[in-house]
């Protein structure tokens, strides 16, 4: 009974963000540079520049140091796209209305089911509060059950005149088979 109430609950939070959501600009999804995007660093996957400057025009998103998570994933043969996008939706809507938020970018899966995502954030701290939001807590428990293998990279993102670049700070893989 009690695990029904927080069902109910949780679905009544993803309808709040929908309907929070439903009124902002639609983010342009960029394409990846080339096929291999999610085997590359992410700089070289793609044109961070262009994004960031569109951000900046846009959005005010001003020069200088920026954070990151990039999620590499190679999705199971039996993985199921629609719940797996009921579950990314939800995560996606929750980081936008979260403060520091900057893009999210979800990569298309060209080559042998792998796939790279990545958002970026204001501050590590932004980024941090927001991993512990509702849906994203939901996105991760369901990763096991969608991926046979994730990467997440926590990244330090340098945003100036003349470009964008990137360190990875850490590198967590996780094999779920």
């Amino acid at each position: 009974m009690h695990e029904v109430a927080l069902h109910s609950e949780y679905d009544q939070y993803l309808k709040y963000l929908k309907s929070e959501t439903d009124g902002l600009p639609e983010e342009v999804n960029i394409p990846p540079l080339r096929e291999d995007y999610a085997n590359v660093p992410l700089e070289d996957a793609y044109d961070l520049k262009v994004l960031f400057d569109y951000l900046h025009q846009t959005q005010g998103v001003q020069y200088g140091e920026k954070t990151g998570a990039a999620f590499r994933s190679e999705k199971r043969k039996d993985a199921d796209d629609e719940q797996i996008g009921g579950t990314d939706t939800p995560a996606h809507q929750e980081a936008r209305l979260a403060p520091g938020y900057i893009y999210y970018v979800k990569g298309p899966i060209i080559v042998a089911d792998r796939c790279m995502s990545f958002c970026f954030w204001e501050t590590p701290e932004d980024a941090q509060r927001a991993s512990l939001a509702p849906a994203h807590r939901q996105a991760v428990n369901m990763a096991p059950i969608f991926y046979k293998s994730a990467v997440l990279e926590r990244l330090a993102v340098d945003y100036h005149p003349g470009g964008v670049d990137v360190r990875v700070l850490s590198a967590q893989t996780m094999i779920f088979d």
